[in-house]
């Protein structure tokens, strides 16, 4: 079946081998060799390889040095060396003495590109390693496509380790951060109890309690803005207000911070029309704040940070198109470099608004941060009602004064702080530990005896959900009207979303903002 004389052979001849025909649709040319002898047999060759193969053939060369040929020809120069060396006579038994196979990754050079091929050497009898197959397989696209995804579980693993340890140091810094104003709120504490008695200092501890609690609660925004930025989603929700307002809400929330950095910080709004808009405030603020924090954090005792706001018209008559700059005096930085999350988190923001985010450090004189980014305009009346809204929380008491509003909460701290607020209003409370007691205080009161309802979320026994659907469901008149507004400190936008598919009518998040609290119960006692 092998050819006699050494060295010689032809094309298309087969082997009658059982393996070849199940082989052969596999390989790109399928050679028997005797592995002792030298002789060879070509049984299989593909078109695009006949050419090569005929030079060598018509040459009278032997096996190994046709190996030899083909290397110099067409194997990348790395790998010639370890094929010629492979493919001797001599390695091929002494691999064979102990396997019935063994392969080898090539790669060829075809018309300057690279490809990969599988060389294969097995045994055609199991019971001798004389009569052997040379098999060559392409498998160019399982390399490549075997290499990208190398390639991409890299690129997701890298990806993985950098947020891993970005969240590491944003967490180890957040535990750094946060031990401030604890310090101050258990400071100012202890010495408003030692001063109980006068009422101007009092006022003092009161007020920089109130200034370090907010500091806390910031530090817990931005550690659930790591998870929404993570969760990839922001849900928009717009209300109407002037830019004016807008100001006045960023200066609010940071005034604590930058005081206590003692930095001066500054704002120029130039947009003296002031027209009211339909935004999403809140994830507006959050976006400027965050912009604001990482200038603090970068700016010495005595520097400054200026907000400047500019607005301009747009193309399209319905919307303004505004210009926020946030400008620093701190120590030079990249912000690209940062392992925070403030700029990510103001860029995600955003890709929902539709913004743009250009960031410049200039060397010696801080950093600048400007943001493009259009509002529509409010219809016409729309910004009178709002602020007629706003202004009736001026009248709060007037408006909730004999209210009888029902309190669920199994935390009889947070229940009190609710009902003494309430109380400061004149509203008359009253309290249920859990949501089976909420549910028979109704059931054992006339129709419309409560006006409005704080539901806890997270309750035992009954949560405020389940509460809630067993209340929308009771046989009475004002089980559907019933106002239930979810008094939470699990601030998720799941969890808003589980409130309103549950019946409530509001969210109001823990700790309670007085303010906010107010404006919710205008609205549904107006």
């Amino acid at each position: 079946m092998f050819k006699k004389k050494t060295g010689v052979a032809s094309l298309g001849k087969s082997l009658d081998y059982g393996i070849l025909q199940a082989l052969s649709r596999d390989y790109i040319i399928i050679v028997a060799v005797d592995s002792r002898t030298g002789e060879y047999d070509v049984s299989r060759c593909e078109e695009a390889s006949r050419p090569i193969l005929e030079g060598y053939l018509s040459s009278g060369l032997t096996f190994e040095e046709i190996v030899c040929r083909y290397a110099e020809d067409h194997v990348h120069p790395d790998d010639r060396d370890i094929v010629t060396s492979s493919f001797a006579l001599g390695n091929i038994r002494d691999e064979l003495a102990s396997n019935d196979r063994f392969s080898l990754m090539v790669r060829i050079i075809d018309n300057d590109t690279l490809k990969y091929v599988k060389a294969e050497i097995r045994r055609v009898d199991e019971r001798s390693d004389r009569k052997v197959l040379l098999a060559v397989s392409d498998v160019d696209r399982e390399v490549h496509m075997d290499r990208m995804r190398q390639d991409e579980l890299r690129e997701a693993y890298q990806a993985v380790e950098k947020a891993s340890q970005a969240k590491n140091k944003f967490m180890y810094n957040m535990s750094h951060d946060i031990r401030s104003p604890l310090n101050a709120i258990m400071g100012y504490t202890t010495v408003a109890s030692d001063n109980i008695n006068d009422p101007k200092m009092l006022k003092k501890c009161l007020g920089r309690i109130d200034d370090a609690s907010h500091q806390v609660l910031g530090i817990i925004s931005e550690i659930l803005d790591i998870n929404e930025l993570e969760e990839g989603v922001i849900n928009i929700t717009e209300h109407t207000l002037t830019m004016a307002d807008l100001e006045r809400q960023i200066i609010s929330t940071v005034q604590s911070q930058v005081r206590d950095k003692k930095l001066d910080f500054i704002v120029h709004n130039t947009d003296a029309s002031n027209p009211s808009l339909v935004m999403d405030d809140g994830h507006v603020v959050r976006m400027l704040v965050n912009l604001i924090s990482y200038s603090a954090r970068f700016t010495e005792a005595g520097g400054n940070i200026t907000l400047t706001i500019n607005g301009t018209g747009a193309l399209d008559p319905d919307y303004r198109r505004y210009t926020f700059v946030v400008e620093d005096n701190g120590i030079d930085r990249s912000p690209e470099q940062d392992s925070g999350v403030n700029i990510p988190i103001v860029r995600h923001i955003l890709e929902a608004l539709g913004g743009m985010l250009n960031i410049e450090v200039m060397e010696g004189k801080g950093s600048r941060f400007t943001i493009d980014i259009e509002f529509k305009l409010a219809a016409v009346g729309e910004g009178d009602r709002e602020q007629d809204e706003e202004g009736s929380v001026n009248d709060v008491p007037n408006v909730i004064a004999g209210k009888r509003v029902l309190v669920v909460d199994d935390s009889q701290v947070s229940a009190d702080i609710a009902a003494t607020i309430l109380g400061n209003l004149n509203a008359e409370t009253e309290i249920a530990s859990d949501g089976n007691i909420a549910i028979d205080m109704i059931c054992s009161n006339e129709v419309g005896y409560y006006d409005l309802i704080l539901m806890d979320i997270e309750m035992p026994n009954m949560d405020g959900h389940e509460t809630t659907r067993e209340i929308r469901g009771l046989h009475r008149p004002d089980a559907k009207t019933l106002p239930i507004v979810a008094l939470t400190a699990d601030v998720f936008e799941k969890t808003r979303r589980e409130a309103f598919d549950a019946g409530m009518d509001d969210f109001i998040p823990k700790p309670i903002d007085v303010t906010l609290m107010k404006e919710k119960l205008v609205r549904f006692f107006k």
